[in-house]
């Protein structure tokens, strides 16, 4: 993503990740921040598009049956900051 945003930074939320990843850090004795610094955590493709379009693009995406969450915005300042639904933040 960061080829993608230079020196912008982006703000997620994320979903709740596939349960594989539980038995991944259970096994390994990985903390979530660790994680969700290395692994995609369930989240196989991301679209970045303007504000504008977003209504657009997920009225595409409906149309093809595929599920979609909008995760988050681009934001000024550098950095990728995740938000995990236990309320962890972790910044990459």
């Amino acid at each position: 993503m960061r080829r993608v945003i230079g020196d912008l930074g982006v703000e997620l939320e994320v979903p709740e990740p596939p349960c594989i990843f539980k038995v991944i850090k259970d096994s390994g004795n990985i903390e979530w921040d660790e994680m969700y610094r290395v692994f995609n955590m369930g989240i196989g493709l991301v679209i970045l598009t303007s504000e504008e379009y977003v209504k657009e693009v997920t009225k595409v995406i409906r149309a093809l049956g595929l599920n979609h969450w909008v995760l988050g915005r681009v934001i000024n300042g550098g950095g990728i900051n995740i938000l995990t639904p236990g309320g962890l933040r972790v910044r990459l």
